[in-house]
């Protein structure tokens, strides 16, 4: 499993998380790994819009990312 790739497949399942809002949140954490682990306080310090931020909150705690890893994989998408 690439680490990255695997990470940055959870962010791509969070609704009005595109590649811009990706790249802020990535200019701060440094990888997708760092940025998937870090607490939601983390968060503010980059600089993304609160509502931005809830969304982050609502959605990242209910992704199985093993389970949507397995389910690409099982597709053999890359």
């Amino acid at each position: 499993m690439d680490p990255e790739k695997f990470y940055t497949l959870g962010f791509s399942l969070i609704p009005n998380i595109g590649p811009v809002r990706f790249q802020k949140i990535l200019q701060v954490f440094k990888t997708p790994e760092h940025a998937w682990q870090a607490a939601i306080r983390d968060y503010e310090s980059s600089e993304l819009p609160v509502d931005i931020l809830n969304i982050i909150r609502a959605h990242k705690e209910k992704i199985n990312l093993e389970k949507e890893w397995e389910n690409l994989n099982k597709q053999n998408i890359n």
